[in-house]
């Protein structure tokens, strides 16, 4: 799981819950101690659902493309050109920076499927109010589900 609980934890805690009371839980890593967070303190929460290997060639393809593209044109001055030809049998400028930047998504999506990317689904922490008795006296709270 993955929470978000400005004031209790920096930036996004990644762990999973080892006990839930009616108004915090207890989380833990393999990074930190375990801790407490109440849970009118956490703001968002999602559960991995794994690793897609899809989603990682994606991502890849994108990343290797660009980067693909961007070498191209940084080593581009580099060819011995005159006018449109190059040294690379009929090869032209925009061609040489094309075939980077589509070696650059065949290398980015096969690195990609490899390493694969985590999927997050999004928990509702909507508040629910309840009004009973507490002491002999009304009283309102709100909590969370999940």
């Amino acid at each position: 799981m993955r929470i978000t609980a400005p004031g209790v934890v920096a930036g996004a805690f990644k762990g999973m819950i080892i006990a839930r009371r009616a108004d915090s839980v207890e989380i833990a890593s393999s990074e930190r101690r375990p801790m407490t967070v109440v849970l009118a303190r956490i703001t968002s929460m999602e559960i991995s659902r794994g690793s897609s290997r899809t989603d990682g060639a994606v991502r890849g393809l994108l990343w290797g493309g660009s980067i693909g593209v961007l070498l191209g044109l940084i080593t581009l001055p580099a060819l011995e050109c005159n006018g449109s030809a190059c040294t690379i049998p009929g090869e032209t400028k925009a061609g040489y920076v094309l075939l980077n930047g589509v070696s650059g998504v065949a290398w980015g999506a096969i690195i990609g499927a490899i390493a694969g990317r985590e999927r997050w689904e999004r928990l509702d922490l909507a508040a629910m109010p309840t009004l009973g008795l507490r002491d002999g006296r009304a009283a309102l709270s709100m909590t969370l589900a999940y």
